[in-house]
């Protein structure tokens, strides 16, 4: 028979925990949920209080592991590992002082559990798949994008000190919206625990969340597990090098006339004007797919810019850019002339210049 003792094992990792002089339960519960990685597998965390000094858990490969002191011992298990599967992954909490013991054996089935308390559960193999309400929000997801392009959604898999140990953050938004809107915290029963500022989700580590209900949600660990990105996205520096395609996406919709930058031209008495800007609030821009509508009530002569358009792949000298670039400039088939070519969509901004470089305009989009 094959000895482990604590600092002679196959594989293990050791911790100390600063902690005071015996810790409770609910403390050693929230080391290992501490220590634990977050992965896309279901598992439920089995666990006993050890009270003597002396006590020894024999493998099923004749490998014991022999413990000196009162402690608190943890055994995970997966979803989908067979009763065959050769392996072993046990956590030992010391109750003196918080110390913790990863080990892992090799060619290990799972020990006798029926005396052993569930700590922790989460019940999946993959939860992207195996649990509904996440399936359900992926499909919802989906199609919103069809519908609008700037739909963008997020499920983000974290461990937290409670009851269940895993539970998921789920959060869509158009646009830049992302830091506005409050993320339904869900456990593995689709149940909605709290509702957390999402901002804060960028910093992983330890975070102690108060959400709207006064709960507090302490998130260890966290990983993203799914995301569906903006199609096109959002944010195009070089909107002016996509294809006709995402051009045409990215300008379409309601926008406001936010304002107009003129570049230096040389006046009637042969003078050079400087850069000039005039801002809008009463100018309205509506682009389908085949024409444009401006209105309002701002000094501008609208029927100049009410017009049905195609595009047009064309060099431009852009000054903005410091380059001839080729492009797809908007085709007034109105007037017969180059309009508007598109440089840069920013959230909702979005940012182009007429054709004949005198003026950049800023449009904003309307939330509808």
């Amino acid at each position: 028979m094959k000895k482990i003792f604590l600092l002679i094992v196959a594989s293990f990792v050791f911790y100390s925990v600063v902690l005071s002089q015996n810790i409770t339960e609910s403390a050693a519960d929230a080391i290992v949920l501490k220590r634990m990685h977050t992965e896309a597998r279901g598992h439920t965390i089995y666990a006993k209080y050890i009270q003597q000094t002396e006590f020894a858990i024999t493998t099923s490969m004749g490998e014991v592991l022999e413990l000196d002191y009162p402690c608190y011992l943890y055994y995970i298990r997966y979803e989908d590992q067979a009763d065959e599967t050769p392996a072993g992954h046990y956590w030992v909490v010391k109750a003196s002082n918080g110390s913790f013991l990863e080990v892992n054996t090799k060619n290990d089935v799972s020990p006798d559990l029926t005396t052993w308390r569930i700590a922790f559960q989460c019940q999946f193999d993959n939860p992207l798949t195996d649990l509904p309400f996440l399936k359900e929000f992926i499909d919802y997801a989906t199609e919103q994008q069809k519908i609008d392009f700037r739909y963008y959604a997020r499920i983000l898999q974290c461990i937290y000190k409670d009851k269940d140990g895993i539970g998921f953050f789920l959060k869509s938004w158009k646009g830049c919206d992302k830091e506005v809107y409050s993320s339904p915290f869900m456990n593995c029963d689709g149940e909605i625990i709290c509702y957390c500022d999402f901002s804060l989700l960028n910093h992983f580590g330890q975070i102690h969340y108060i959400c709207d209900n006064g709960l507090y949600v302490d998130v260890y660990k966290g990983k993203q597990i799914w995301e569906i990105n903006p199609d096109p996205p959002y944010t195009i520096d070089t909107l002016y090098q996509n294809p006709l395609s995402v051009i045409q996406k990215s300008v379409e919709g309601k926008w406001q006339l936010n304002q107009i930058t003129h570049t230096p031209r040389e006046m009637p008495d042969g003078t050079i004007s400087p850069w000039s800007t005039t801002n809008y609030a009463n100018t309205f821009v509506d682009i389908s797919e085949n024409d444009v509508v401006m209105s309002g009530t701002d000094s501008i002569d609208y029927s100049l810019y009410t017009f049905s358009y195609s595009w047009k792949r064309m060099e431009v000298n852009a000054i903005d850019i410091g380059r001839t670039i080729t492009t797809y400039v908007m085709w007034n088939d109105k007037q017969n002339r180059g309009e508007w070519y598109f440089v840069l969509l920013k959230c909702d901004d979005l940012w182009g210049w007429k054709y004949d470089q005198s003026e950049r305009y800023n449009f904003r989009r309307i939330r509808e």
